[in-house]
């Protein structure tokens, strides 16, 4: 049933009656559970009466779906949205069951889902119930199908009929429908004002969210044609384009898309870009108009004009700084400059071209962003003036204005009618009554223009007085709210109620300014370290001559105190000198002073203590002269001896030898060239002419090796044999025998101990150089004495061991070396079988051994 926009009961309605059957074979079974959902929580097994924002809970539900095999029925239950219950009705509603709308149909488009929307349903949540069967009201159809009845369901029944709206369960069983008749709460389609009259259709959209399985999910949408016939009659059209994102602004940022829409519903769309779509999506700045052909006619929008603004990436200077210190950085941009610590997010540190920063101590990068700002456009809201209807001037200061704000804006200026000039405090107050802003302003008498400035966010507020008397003008009559600002904000009503309208008129309401920032450019700050020089360089001018003084390598320019500009200076006048250089940084600093004074050479000689001609291994010392404050520095063949720098010096190889001697000034003078040869000492090796056991032979000859010039001295046991002194020996005692070379230079060289032996021996008494080992009497009957005469082993701990022929350690003993000779009687067991022995001396670093006979 249609109602016109002026019906005084529905107006603007297209009221409709909407059923739904079962035609499936299994019924629509759906039970709540313990689960609750409100917009902020999820409870479990109780449910608050209210949510925190005063909607009621939601009920999760579920749909039992049942399978029937033979004679064996089974179910299974699937999560199928939620129920709400309705305050009105008095019981759960599902919620999303429906959704109508009125349309226009479009040729060549089959959906009607694509179809545009004229108006929109109010109904969305129903109870699900068994109103009656499908014989009781004669329309159950499949879509647009032939009527259905009873009779034609395979399990008609199934489920009871008897679903009801009850808390706990709710569905509809096979061949029964569930009706919502028109005149129910909500069962309309909102007609527009301004649709004309002509051919609609009304679309009905069954589970729209696809909640429920179903047998056929195809079957969900049916279209209706309807003529509306108490609208406006075709012949003023009206286009009108709106814009779905940052409606009130007509100025974006580069990279924003805006989508603009036409209003109203229509068969075609023609766009000023050539788009033919309801809704386009604008990236380029221009004037945009659509033409559209509707039911009331063909007309074409008014223009909207959208820009923009596209901030340039800002040009920055970087900044250096030679130590710490107080530095700025710069940008420009075609709008204003923000300063930020960090490439994305955070907050401004401060505004302007410039950056100034104090102590800066170490290189750091700030990051510089161009914003534009567009003011936001402005608008006036009714009543424009007090001429509405008849009032009177009012001093109630509890009177206010009350309006909704749907979107953030800001309330510029009021206009006002004042009786008498003065003081007038304007609030602003949330719907509480608590105050937010407020404005005192001087009031000229009569009609006048007061600005506010109010930012307002969306919600619910009250516009009114301070606590003074007022004195303005208010409306009694003529009064017709609401007065709207699309997008914006309403005046819905006073506190006084829908016939009086207080004291502010003409609200001028301004749209919150479009800020375009670019992205952000890093500037950094370098603070370079300040370059500290260093003079070196004889700190005294020795004899007149010039002394030379170098700065540090590496520096872009060098400025000295006596005005060169060289790395390297040469002077020979005495006193204080300092050097400046500049750095790749530009940066500069200077070194400390470097004191230069006239001094004198130092006297510089070498004294050896001996000859400096020698064999290796004898110690020569040359010895330099000493001085108050001299250093040394040796060297050799020219060449510096690392760590030689004292007054004196051993030479080990051949050489030419001398010292720098350096005086407390710095002056410096070598000494003359002191020539030092060291000769090689011979080699001296023994080489047995057959066996070293002489038990067979009776002797051996050992021979020496040779040399140009070599002279021999035989040793036997550490002592020189009388007469032995040719090239070879002829030992025919046991004992240790070693040779004495000397060379032509009277370098000597003893060679190694070579040991023969016998297998009958006397009295063994063998030395080993420094060392005097004997054995007596030798062969023995088990008893026999040891001497040990050494001054190397005084005060250490010798081990004594006596092994037979085949190893087998058959004594042992300890011996401390407490004398220059040391002696010890060994006893051995009297039942040792005759044979040879060994007898073993062993210290910490060497071990001699020697063999005796036991008879």
């Amino acid at each position: 049933m249609e109602y016109s926009q002026s019906s005084s009961t529905n107006p603007g309605q297209l009221r409709i009656s909407v059923e739904t059957p079962n035609i499936g074979h299994g019924p629509l079974h759906t039970l709540t559970t313990n689960t609750y959902v409100c917009p902020d929580s999820t409870y479990y097994g109780s449910a608050p009466t209210t949510c925190n924002d005063g909607s009621a809970p939601k009920t999760l539900v579920n749909q039992e779906i049942f399978h029937k095999n033979g004679s064996t029925m089974t179910s299974w239950q699937h999560t199928a949205g939620s129920m709400t219950y309705h305050p009105t009705h008095g019981h759960m509603h599902y919620d999303d069951w429906g959704i109508y709308t009125l349309r226009l149909q479009i040729p060549g488009v089959t959906d009607p889902l694509l179809w545009p929307i004229v108006g929109t349903g109010a109904k969305l949540g129903f109870c699900l119930l068994d109103y009656g069967d499908c014989d009781t009201y004669g329309d159950c159809r499949n879509g647009s199908g032939p009527i259905i009845h009873n009779a034609d369901f395979e399990n008609f029944g199934l489920g009871g009929g008897g679903y009801n709206c009850t808390p706990n369960q709710q569905g509809i069983s096979v061949g029964w429908a569930d009706v919502y008749y028109q005149y129910l709460d909500g069962m309309y389609i909102t007609i527009p004002p301004g649709t004309c009259n002509g051919n609609y259709y009304i679309v009905i959209q069954v589970d729209p969210k696809n909640y429920f399985l179903e047998e056929d999910e195809t079957n969900n949408v049916l279209a209706m044609p309807w003529t509306l016939n108490q609208q406006d009659a075709p012949g003023n059209p009206v286009c009108t384009i709106i814009k779905t994102s940052n409606t009130n602004s007509t100025t974006y940022c580069s990279g924003d898309t805006v989508t603009l829409t036409a209003e109203q519903a229509a068969f075609s769309y023609s766009w000023s870009n050539g788009a033919t779509t309801r809704n386009i999506k604008v990236t380029q700045t221009g004037s945009y108009t659509c033409t559209i052909n509707y039911p009331c006619g063909i007309v074409t929008s008014n223009p909207v004009s959208i820009s923009f603004t596209n901030p340039s990436t800002p040009v920055v200077t970087n900044s250096s700084l030679c130590g710490p210190g107080n530095a700025m950085l710069s940008a420009t941009g075609n709008g204003n400059i923000s300063w930020f610590n960090a490439s994305s997010g955070g907050s401004a540190i401060a505004s302007g071209n410039n950056l100034n920063l104090n102590n800066v101590q170490t290189t750091a990068t700030y990051y510089a962003q161009n914003d534009i700002t567009t003011a936001g456009a402005s608008s006036f809201d009714q009543p424009f003036t007090n001429a509405i209807g008849a009032g009177a001037n009012q001093t109630d200061s509890t009177r206010y204005e009350i309006f909704t704000v749907y979107s953030s804006c800001i309330l510029k200026t009021v206009k006002v009618y004042a009786t008498g000039a003065g003081n007038r405090k304007i609030v602003l107050r949330d719907q509480n009554g608590t105050p937010l802003q407020s404005v005192t302003a001087n009031i000229p008498n009569g009609e006048s223009t007061v600005t506010l400035n109010f930012n307002l966010s969306p919600g619910n507020y009250r516009l009114g007085c301070g606590n003074t008397i007022p004195n303005l003008y208010r409306n009694n009559a003529g009064v017709a709210y609401p007065y709207s600002l699309s997008g914006l904000l309403s005046i819905t009503g006073s506190s006084a109620g829908a016939a009086y309208y207080y004291y502010y008129y003409n609200w001028e309401v301004q749209t919150l300014p479009t800020i375009c920032s670019s992205n952000r450019i890093a500037a950094t700050i370098t603070v370079n370290s300040v370059p500290t020089p260093s003079v070196s360089g004889i700190a005294a001018i020795c004899n007149t001559t010039p002394a030379n003084l170098s700065a540090s390598a590496g520096f872009n320019s060098y400025l000295w105190s006596n005005g060169a500009s060289t790395q390297n200076i040469s002077t020979t006048v005495a006193g204080n000198y300092s050097v400046t250089v500049v750095d790749a940084n530009s940066c500069s600093g200077s070194s400390s002073t470097f004191n230069l004074t006239n001094s004198t050479y130092p006297v510089a000689t070498v004294t050896p203590n001996g000859s400096t001609t020698n064999c290796k291994g004898v110690v020569l010392t040359l010895t330099a002269n000493s001085g108050t404050g001299y250093s040394y520095q040796w060297k050799k063949n020219g060449l510096t001896i690392s760590g030689a720098t004292n007054i004196s010096y051993n030479p080990i190889i051949t050489g030419g030898y001398r010292t720098q001697v350096t005086n407390a000034a710095g002056c410096s003078k070598f000494s003359a060239n002191t020539i030092v040869t060291f000769y090689n000492l011979p080699t001296a090796t023994i080489t047995p002419l057959g066996s070293t056991n002489i038990c067979l032979s009776g002797s051996v000859v050992l021979q020496a090796n040779t040399g140009t010039g070599y002279l021999y001295q035989w040793r036997k046991n550490g002592l020189n044999i009388p007469g032995a002194t040719i090239q070879s020996y002829n030992a025919t005692l046991i004992g240790g025998y070693r040779v004495l070379i000397t060379d032509v230079h009277g370098c000597q060289k003893l060679s190694t101990s070579t040991s023969v032996t016998s297998c009958r021996m006397e009295d063994v008494s063998i030395s080993e150089g420094p060392i005097i080992f004997s054995i007596h009497p030798n062969p023995n009957n088990g008893n026999f004495n040891i001497d040990l005469s050494s001054d190397e082993l005084f005060g250490e701990n010798i081990e004594i061991e006596i092994f037979n022929s085949i190893g087998q350690k058959i004594y042992s003993d300890n011996l401390e070396i407490t004398e220059v000779v040391n002696s010890i009687n060994v006893q051995l067991k009297k039942y040792l079988s005759s044979g040879m022995y060994l007898v073993k001396l062993s210290s910490v670093n060497q071990s001699f051994s020697r063999s005796f006979i036991i008879e």
